[in-house]
């Protein structure tokens, strides 16, 4: 009786984006263009919760990933968290007020994140203050960017500002917009900074502070940009529309939204770009501004989405629930966490997706939040339509059926498999095999002919029990 767990072979991919760390997930939407893009594969990702770590009250900011695998996020609880990758707490470090701004990973480590008391903070990677600078009255919404000689961008929402500061906690210059700035901004391959402001414009700055040009929408820009490969921006406005502008500021086709958009868009390899919005859908739009097709969640969307490097599109929605959805539009699998979800999904090297959550309210009206890691397991074999003869995989079936002709061995895949304190097998519901060591294998032989269910079963240390299955025909000869 046989289990055996595989092991994620992706080889890390260079980051070259210059003062951030060559990490997995190193800052909100992956990228200081925001592709929101992983070079990770998580297509054996099933949405199992592997662990959750809860906090004093709403998670509203983004996680940031380590090279290390420490997962950083911040709460409305006022502190800034430093999880490790088993779910429990390395440290946390406090400032004066909420944060909603999401983490940046620089690489020499230095942790930054605003907060809603108009400071950014510089934390060393043991959770020890580095330095902080007030930025404005209040309100640093926005999650900062790190350019290619460590220069810190970040935006203010009272004091309607970009600023720019060098690595050691000094201004080097601050850009006033005409409204308040909750956006995030997004750097080119040039050093110009992208940003929103909810004077309806979307600003391109010069690296040394002055403006390029402004694009006025027709509303507040919250959402944080992306650019494409080719320097194109793609941006959306709280008046429904996504834009999609030229390097030089000039409109190249806008395409119509069912609502307000505060997500920052994600662009795919194939040049697909993925932007949610405030009527709950999850638009998937050509390169060309055409619609790809659209996929309803419950509630609106704020969440920017996460794209694995074999395609599958990972978003949050204000229904409490994370959606992986396959390229041509349809799910993969949902899970409920929340009672809303407003922080966007993060990719690990080994395809875990982390993700932040309010809970819902307890009765004497406590908040709380919470950071999940999501993996499970999967059945990596048998494998679903193939025929297998004498525990050896020949070739595809035309019916798209497993066919089993002898014995098999099973082989599981766990997330986290140093968390898994016993596995079990079950055939048809009935248990086949329990072990509590790695590694777990087990062997299928002289199954009764016909049609049936085998299904792994992990139980994790925090007590969470994901579970996958796969149908099979077995015959015996």
């Amino acid at each position: 009786m046989a289990f055996s767990f595989s092991h994620d072979v992706s080889s890390l991919l260079s980051n070259d984006d210059g003062g951030l760390q060559d990490s997995p997930w190193p800052m909100f939407c992956h990228d200081v263009k925001h592709t929101g893009r992983s070079p990770y594969d998580t297509s054996m990702n099933n949405g199992g919760e592997i662990w959750r770590f809860e906090t004093g009250n709403w998670i509203d900011s983004s996680p940031a990933i380590a090279e290390d695998g420490t997962i950083y996020i911040g709460s409305l609880d006022e502190y800034l968290y430093a999880i490790n990758s088993d779910g429990t707490l390395k440290w946390k470090f406090k400032t004066n007020m909420w944060i909603t701004s999401s983490p940046a990973i620089a690489e020499d480590g230095t942790i930054y994140v605003g907060s809603d008391d108009g400071k950014l903070y510089a934390i060393y990677p043991d959770g020890t203050l580095k330095w902080k600078l007030h930025i404005g009255q209040g309100w640093v919404y926005s999650s900062p960017a790190i350019g290619k000689d460590g220069t810190v961008y970040v935006g203010s929402v009272i004091g309607s500002k970009l600023c720019a500061i060098y690595p050691n906690g000094t201004k080097k210059w601050e850009f006033e917009t005409g409204g308040w700035v909750y956006s995030s901004p997004a750097i080119g391959d040039d050093g110009i900074i992208y940003i929103g402001s909810h004077d309806y414009n979307l600003y391109a700055i010069n690296p040394d502070g002055t403006e390029k040009w402004k694009f006025k929408t027709g509303a507040e820009v919250k959402s944080p940009p992306a650019i494409g490969d080719d320097g194109t921006i793609y941006f959306g406005s709280w008046d429904d529309y996504l834009y999609v502008l030229n390097p030089d500021g000039t409109l190249k086709w806008k395409f119509k939204t069912g609502g307000s958009i505060d997500s920052s868009p994600a662009i795919a390899e194939d040049g697909t770009i993925y932007v949610g919005s405030y009527n709950g859908k999850l638009y998937a739009v050509n390169p060309d501004g055409t619609l790809k097709w659209s996929f309803s969640t419950g509630l609106d969307i704020y969440s920017s989405p996460a794209i694995g490097d074999e395609g599958t599109i990972f978003i949050g929605s204000c229904d409490g629930k994370l959606y992986a959805i396959d390229p041509d539009g349809t799910e993969k699998w949902s899970i409920k966490l929340g009672s809303r979800i407003h922080s966007s999904p993060a990719i690990g090297k080994d395809g875990t997706i982390y993700v932040g959550s309010h809970l819902p309210e307890l009765p004497d009206n406590t908040y709380r939040g919470a950071l999940h890691a999501i993996g499970g397991i999967k059945i990596e074999k048998p494998e679903q339509g193939y025929l297998y003869v004498a525990n050896r995989q020949i070739f595809p079936t035309y019916s798209g059926n497993t066919i089993i002709i002898g014995k098999v061995s099973v082989e599981v895949y766990a997330f986290h498999e140093e968390n898994v304190t016993k596995m079990e097998l079950y055939l048809d519901d009935r248990l086949v095999g329990t072990d509590t060591a790695t590694p777990f294998e087990m062997v299928l032989d002289e199954i009764a002919f016909g049609k049936h269910v085998i299904k792994a079963r992990a139980y994790y240390e925090d007590g969470t029990v994901p579970e996958d299955e796969i149908e099979v025909w077995f015959i015996n000869i």
